[in-house]
């Protein structure tokens, strides 16, 4: 169940089939950018790759939800990262060529434009698996992150809040022991968000349809497909939509 998620979750945790069987649709929507949220900030970041020092890319999720939420404990997320080579270049590696420290995920700390969905997590990690579902050019990364229930509160429509501040550092750039892979172009897509509530009684509110956008590029766009499709957008059902979080 979400709500044993939400309320119990460790760094450990896998987010993988513990969501409730049904979710209330949203019309708002996700964007994804690079330095800011939203349109405030930028669809593509480039870098030369010769340097493991120097300032990190940051990557921010928002949402705005156009279904309001009374008692808003928490949310899981899921992205994809996908290569136009056949096979995930090293440099995305995390956990493996690269340090997993290489990639952080967390709640953004008043540091954007948009308001922050959330000022006090108490629990939470991510997960990210390398070749997800045998699909050797792509990566998933899953964050799961919630506040004690007696932090519980609203969240009103017709906001965009900054979800999550995805951290991306220069480490095993170049030099011995690098990792090859830093200039090659690729694709990063905003799936889904799932925003919980305390109330039982309650559903969690799914978003997946783009505000503005939902997808960034890193070194410009890929030459073997179009961005938004590395994820199909087509309608699902809550069981294909679960699926993303396995």
């Amino acid at each position: 169940m979400m709500r044993q998620l939400i309320r119990g979750f460790v760094a450990a945790v896998v987010v993988a089939g513990m969501f409730g069987a049904t979710a209330a649709s949203a019309q708002g929507g996700l964007n994804l950018s690079w330095d800011d949220c939203g349109l405030n900030g930028n669809a593509d970041a480039a870098f030369v790759c010769n340097t493991n020092a120097g300032t990190a890319f940051n990557l921010f999720a928002s949402v705005s939800t156009g279904t309001a939420l009374t008692t808003f404990v928490g949310t899981a997320a899921v992205f994809d990262i996908q290569s136009e080579t056949s096979t995930l270049p090293l440099w995305w590696g995390y956990g493996a060529c690269r340090l997993s420290t290489s990639l952080t995920a967390a709640p953004a700390a008043g540091v954007t434009t948009c308001p922050d969905i959330t000022d006090n997590p108490q629990f939470g990690g991510i997960d990210y698996a390398i070749a997800f579902e045998s699909n050797a050019n792509r990566s998933r990364l899953r964050t799961a992150y919630a506040m004690d229930a007696g932090l519980a509160g609203a969240l009103p429509t017709g906001t965009e809040y900054t979800l999550m501040q995805i951290t991306i550092n220069r480490n095993r750039t170049t030099g011995v022991g690098s990792c090859a892979g830093c200039a090659t172009p690729m694709c990063i897509v905003f799936n889904s968000v799932l925003l919980d509530q305390v109330d039982i009684t309650t559903t969690p509110v799914l978003v997946t349809q783009p505000l503005q956008r939902r997808h960034v590029t890193w070194q410009g766009a890929p030459t073997g497909f179009t961005c938004p499709d590395a994820v199909p957008t087509k309608s699902r059902t809550w069981g294909q939509l679960k699926s993303l979080y396995r």
